[in-house]
């Protein structure tokens, strides 16, 4: 022991001795701790610094409507990010926003398309185009740069996603939201089942007015019938003219009450069109105001809006075969025929046009499963436009036809003055008129049956309007309506702002480190302290000079008594780095004792291995003891997860002196738990062992080996 204290005497007398050595040994203990202090200080906080990290951000985006709503999702977004500071956004055109990537001047660009809000609502179409962002990165320009703007991108992701969603939900919101005072004063179930009852009550008086015209149209047909039994042979007319002229009046007395009753029938079955096809455009538009109907039902009701243009159309080509009869039997009825004939026809082709329409709407409903209340007012717009054309056609037979049959009948009635010239030609009027008594007949039965089949549907609304009345009964007293109505009386920017973002983060933080810099503190300061021990190595001298100073200087001797220099200048520079860390960078530990405590033991451990590695290979322990520290700055997990490391790095791990002395010092720095800290340190003495099973066993079979080496190095001239 006493060799060993000389040993240690004579090395720091000759050290004092010289300034010159001093100041070196000043150097040696402090240059190391600059290697982790500004490492430390350059990574103090980086990612509170992305505010410089330029994004170049493009916004092509045109906009679209949803529900009669505007949405501009890329406005929306550029909003969002001018009020975001956590990349530098710059709001450039497409152009300049991909130069900008490929000169350097952005690390990475977002190009918002055209057709980027379109796409976003082409969920409500049915048709889904999912929209894309164009992200552009130059990977050239810095490896954790790219990292950075891959965040930047992922929250313009996530702004976009926000935006449509919050759109979205306050344009629904805003269609089912009633006011809660109208809600507490009146459930919408009592007003719909109300609606109900009173369409009902409708269809019941239309059933009766039918009813009447359909007697109407049945004494017309009796009253034809009647007036071609009253029509005489040609051959009486012969043998009684006078009987046959008193006939005569009586007979164009009756065709003017023929021709009364046929305007009356035709004028009446238009009407019933004009009633039939302004129902079918209400129940249209009662369709497409209703949200969240089901397609099948509404399928169902579309078929059955199809039959009745299939009646119309019906009703429509039986009226024009009656009138075309009529203008063929008195042509003086053409010019008044002609333009009805017209617009009768220009109603069946759009009556064809409304059924192939609905027909096509039922299928495509039931195939999607949903419900397009666009179609559906497109197809209401074009029933619309039909009701126009009946409008003017009821108008036209008002002001035209019927002015013009009263006119055709008071002339011929006029034209009896002169008895023996309407008799001789009695027998060819007769048969014209018989004829066109029989026209009017076969007109008036289609009416009847046209009359017949609108009652049917009549029948069949009527039983739908009860089932759907009891189904709201159903409805209203479900639990889950009371859950809608609470729904509905939410507030839609409320709504929109919650399904928008409806899930919020509550984080807990353990062991909480301030930044950055402090992470990254037992990393840094553990490389310097290895760093140290490596500069102690390749300057100060392993080997002892004048060993016979001491009489008899034994290797384990020399061995201790030389590491003791090396001891000292371990211990100051680990006080030296954990105080800078401590005073000078002011990083924040929960406990700044223990961190120093472990900085100065992993100094001595640190250094008494690589002293070890020296000594007994010399040069050789210089190398392996670099290589170590290589692998372990890439093996220790002191930048990134071990889990995410190559398996070598993985296996070598649990052995690596970087592993305990970064895990003592995070427990220090951010605080301990369990006996986490104690281990690791006592860890760390295992290189110890290590250390004096090399330096006092292994050493001695390999002395004369190291001595070859350096007489063959020593031999090239170089080495």
């Amino acid at each position: 022991m006493n060799t060993i204290i000389a040993i240690f005497r004579r090395d720091v007398g000759k050290l004092l001795s010289r300034p010159t050595a001093c100041i070196i040994m000043i150097g040696l203990i402090i240059i190391p701790s600059l290697y982790a202090w500004f490492n430390i200080a350059a990574n103090w906080d980086p990612y509170s610094n992305t505010k410089n990290i330029a994004i170049g951000v493009a916004n092509n985006d045109t906009g679209t409507v949803l529900s009669g709503a505007s949405l501009n999702v890329g406005d929306k977004v550029v909003q969002e990010l001018r009020a975001n500071d956590a990349m530098d956004w710059t709001f450039v055109s497409e152009q300049e926003a991909l130069e900008g990537v490929r000169s350097g001047r952005f690390y990475a660009a977002v190009v918002i398309p055209r057709d980027f809000s379109q796409n976003m609502a082409s969920i409500t179409t049915g048709t889904i185009t999912k929209p894309q962002l164009h992200y552009y990165l130059n990977e050239k320009t810095n490896a954790i740069a790219n990292k950075m703007t891959n965040v930047g991108v992922d929250t313009v992701q996530n702004k976009v996603n926000q935006a449509f969603v919050e759109t979205v939900t306050l344009v629904a919101g805003q269609l089912l939201n009633i006011s809660a005072d109208k809600l507490n004063q009146a459930d919408p179930i009592d007003s719909l089942i109300k609606d109900m009852d009173e369409a009902n009550t409708s269809l019941g008086q239309l059933k009766i007015t039918l009813a009447a015209v359909q007697n109407a149209g049945t004494a017309a047909r009796q009253l034809v019938s009647a007036t071609q039994t009253l029509l005489p042979d040609a051959q009486a007319l012969g043998q009684d003219t006078q009987a046959l002229g008193q006939d005569g009046q009586n007979l164009l007395s009756s065709g003017r009450a023929m021709g009364t009753q046929l305007d009356s029938a035709i004028t009446s079955i238009a009407a019933m069109v004009q009633s039939q096809s302004r129902s079918l455009t209400a129940t249209l538009r009662d369709l497409a105001s209703q949200t969240g109907a089901n397609a099948d039902t509404v399928a169902d009701q579309l078929n059955d809006s199809e039959a009745i243009c299939n009646h119309i159309i019906d009703l429509c080509n039986k009226t024009i075969t009656l009138l075309t009869g009529l203008e063929k039997d008195a042509p003086a009825l053409k010019a008044a025929i002609d333009p009805i004939l017209s617009q009768l026809n220009d109603v069946v082709s759009k009556e064809q046009a409304m059924a192939d329409g609905l027909t096509a709407a039922a299928r495509e409903f039931r195939q999607t499963g949903q419900v397009s209340r666009d179609k559906l007012n497109a197809l209401a717009d074009q029933n619309a436009a039909i009701d126009a054309r009946l409008t003017t056609l009821v108008n036209s037979l008002q002001s035209s036809f019927s002015p013009a049959l009263e006119s055709t009948v008071s002339d011929l009635y006029d034209s009896l003055g002169d008895y023996e010239t309407l008799l001789s030609h009695a027998q060819s009027s007769l048969s014209d008129v018989n004829n066109a008594l029989g026209s009017v007949g076969g007109a008036l039965d289609s009416g009847n049956v046209a009359l017949n089949d609108l009652q049917a549907i009549i029948d069949r609304g009527q039983g739908k309007l009860n089932t759907i009345t009891t189904q709201l009964g159903s409805v209203k007293t479900d639990a889950r309506w009371g859950q809608l109505m609470n729904l509905m009386r939410v507030d839609p920017a409320t709504g929109a702002s919650f399904f928008s973002s409806p899930v919020g983060l509550q984080t807990t933080r353990y062991f909480p480190v301030d930044n950055y810099g402090a992470a990254m503190t037992p990393f840094y300061t553990t490389l310097c302290l290895w760093v140290g021990a490596l500069v102690l190595v390749a300057i100060l001298k392993t080997e002892v000079k004048h060993p016979e100073d001491f009489g008899g200087l034994l290797p384990w001797q020399a061995y201790f008594g030389r590491y003791a220099l090396f001891f000292i200048a371990a211990v100051l520079q680990g006080l030296v780095a954990c105080l800078g860390d401590l005073l000078i960078l002011k990083v924040h530990m929960t406990n700044p004792v223990l961190f120093t405590l472990c900085g100065v033991w992993t100094s001595i451990v640190y250094s008494f291995f690589i002293y070890t590695l020296t000594v007994a290979f010399d040069e050789v322990g210089k190398a392996i003891a670099v290589l170590l520290m290589v692998i372990q700055v890439a093996g220790s997990g002191g930048t990134f997860p071990i889990q995410v490391l190559p398996g070598f790095f993985q296996a070598l791990n649990p052995y690596m002196a970087f592993t305990f002395s970064i895990g003592a010092m995070r427990e220090s720095v951010a605080g301990l738990y369990s006996n986490y800290y104690i281990v690791d340190m006592l860890k760390l003495l295992s290189y110890i062992g290590v250390s004096l099973l090399i330096g006092l066993v292994l050493r001695i079979p390999i002395i004369k080996l190291n001595g070859f080496f350096k007489r063959r190095l020593s031999d090239t001239g170089l080495m």
